[in-house]
């Protein structure tokens, strides 16, 4: 028997009985179909991955390990939703507001039910939920599970990212490249986290790895037909996402195409196509979507009208940076800009790497989110990038390295960096380049350095961030 052999049979092993223990440790979902759907998903993942063209141990593992963890924390959730509070996955008891929204959204689209809850509109994951609805019943496990398959896809489309932009310009071999990528992109916990909840952001971090993935078009052209077919149909198919969850994103992936664009005679006609296909999306929204007057509530978010400022002003451990802030809302655009790299620091370093039972009434994943220390890990080689090693590196990869920094920048820009989820779906524009430092730099010494004095940077500024963090709080 082969080694890769038994490390895929021990593996799924340990995939299945992780499995089976999480129904018994947390009773809630029913447990036959929901067996079957994550077991039929890790097979779909490994499939596509299999297919991806350049894999090893280490990305199968990679995967593995996030499914398992997605599959275990949505058992696991479940029961948060449901047995602890004597409900029942059909209305399950979700304490985060959003999530609460969507759920009640997706009942008035899908059967008419109203209640105390009942939207008075219909919102675009709603609608999508209400139709995941008609192929499995109303229950709250379907749609976390599709959230499951979103983030497992944006690991692989994160990997092959990366590969398209690297493999023509390191020495490392194509395989290595791509499970770097996505062990990058998985060890990220936040993002990962997100598969677990009935949010969003799943499905926004797909759609945004899709459009991305497809737009590797304008640096790269596939070996055959087939496979340049498939980059266009994730282009598209992530605009159709973005549709229905969170239509501002079309606009980002407008932006990145722009910055990614060479602008060479030959480039120019693909990138008006993509463009023009974000401008149709974005004209279908408003059709779809027209009680939401989408142009309207864009330009408000913009300029600082209208927007949800809870995130900002509810919140006690807020406190001290509200003070710090002022009223951030009503500040100019300049004065918005000027606070901008306290913005950045702020959104970079949440959710803070403590008070990890702080958001365990939304779910008890939550408690992994605050895990941010891979993704400061993954900070600091991107900031390598952008100081010591874009001057010498390939101008494709400088360029989706911009793309993400500047995407990356606008919600810390629109909600002074205290909504850390928005900059989620931007991490595999960033990855390439942690992975380009690794490959380049590992054995340098300057690197070791930077490496200690950025540790103990961070370290100083967590402390400083927690002192002021709790003395808000008293």
């Amino acid at each position: 028997m082969t080694r890769q052999i038994i490390h895929i049979l021990t593996g799924n092993i340990l995939y299945i009985v992780s499995i089976a223990a999480s129904f018994l440790l947390f009773p809630g979902a029913s447990i036959w179909p929901t067996a079957i759907a994550l077991i039929g998903v890790w097979g779909m993942i490994a499939c596509i991955y299999k297919l991806s063209g350049a894999t090893n141990l280490c990305g199968w593992w990679t995967l593995l390990l996030s499914a398992t963890y997605l599959a275990v924390g949505i058992i696991a959730n479940v029961n948060h939703y449901t047995s602890i509070v004597s409900s029942d996955t059909y209305i399950p008891y979700l304490q985060n507001p959003d999530s609460a929204i969507y759920y009640f959204d997706a009942m008035h689209t899908y059967d008419g039910t109203t209640g105390s809850e009942a939207p008075a509109h219909r919102h675009g994951y709603g609608m999508l939920i209400a139709a995941l609805w008609h192929l499995t019943g109303q229950t709250i496990v379907s749609p976390l599970i599709v959230n499951m398959v979103f983030i497992l896809l944006s690991i692989i489309a994160s990997g092959i990212i990366a590969r398209r932009i690297l493999s023509a310009h390191i020495s490392k071999d194509r395989n290595w490249i791509t499970s770097c990528a996505m062990t990058m992109t998985a060890a990220v916990c936040y993002y990962l986290n997100s598969g677990t909840l009935l949010l969003k952001e799943a499905g926004i971090c797909f759609a945004m790895a899709a459009c991305v993935l497809g737009a590797t078009l304008l640096i790269s052209q596939p070996s055959n037909k087939a496979k340049t077919i498939l980059l266009w149909a994730g282009l598209i198919a992530g605009l159709a996402l973005l549709i229905f969850l969170r239509h501002s994103y079309i606009l980002f992936v407008a932006i990145a195409i722009i910055i990614m664009t060479p602008w060479q005679r030959k480039k120019i006609v693909p990138a008006l196509s993509m463009l023009l296909l974000c401008a149709a999306a974005w004209g279908i929204t408003q059709l779809l979507m027209h009680d939401y007057e989408i142009t309207r509530q864009t330009a408000n978010i913009i300029n600082g009208n209208g927007v949800a400022n809870s995130y900002f002003y509810d919140h006690p451990q807020h406190a001290t940076y509200n003070n710090m802030v002022g009223d951030y809302f009503s500040h100019t655009v300049a004065q918005r800009l000027l606070w901008l790299p306290i913005s950045i620091i702020t959104q970079f370093l949440t959710p803070f790497p403590w008070n990890f039972g702080r958001d365990l009434i939304y779910g008890y994943t939550l408690d992994y989110a605050h895990i941010t220390y891979p993704w400061y890990a993954i900070g600091a080689m991107v900031l390598f990038y952008i100081i010591w090693a874009s001057r010498k590196s390939p101008k494709s990869l400088l360029r989706i390295t911009l793309a993400g920094i500047i995407l990356w920048c606008i919600p810390a820009y629109l909600f002074a960096g205290t909504v850390s989820r928005y900059a989620l779906p931007m991490l595999p524009l960033l990855v390439p380049a942690a992975v380009y430092v690794l490959a380049q730099f590992n054995q340098k010494r300057s690197f070791h350095i930077y490496c200690g004095i950025y540790a103990i940077v961070l370290c100083v500024t967590l402390i400083v961030c927690y002192n002021l963090q709790h003395l808000g709080m008293q």
